[in-house]
């Protein structure tokens, strides 16, 4: 009698061990930059977009223009974005719905559109601030 109630317990804690766990992941916040910059991810370089739109789950769309850097508040690792690339006289020249995680360690994810508008498998990088010095 005394080894089913062990068991019970241990199983019920257990449980609610990997409930707590599970809802760490999902409802953890992300800062996610949204980034229409010149870089270079992985020795490639990227030129700045004339213009993008980037709706980032429920949030309001965001415009970006050269050298123009925004930022998002979402919770969890899995999200939607809708992404509309404009030329030089504002005509619409493509856009994208796609869904994507972050992948790795850390609070803050870089979002690089000119690195996507590329096709880059690299677009989603983790971003450390630069240290003050």
């Amino acid at each position: 009698m005394i080894k089913r109630k062990l068991l019970v317990r241990s199983v019920g804690f257990i449980i609610v061990v990997l409930i707590a766990v599970l809802l760490y992941i999902n409802g953890k916040g992300y800062t996610l930059l949204l980034d229409n910059k010149d870089m270079e991810i992985d020795g490639i370089s990227y030129q700045a977009l004339e213009m993008v739109t980037v709706q980032i789950d429920h949030h309001e769309p965001v415009e970006l223009y050269p050298r123009d850097r925004d930022m998002v508040l979402v919770p969890g690792k899995g999200h939607k974005a809708t992404v509309t690339i404009y030329d030089k006289q504002y005509n619409e020249i493509a856009a994208k719905k796609l869904s994507f995680h972050i992948k790795g360690k850390g609070e803050m994810f870089l979002l690089s559109f000119p690195a996507l508008a590329q096709d880059a498998e690299r677009w989603v990088i983790p971003f450390t601030p630069p240290s003050p010095q």
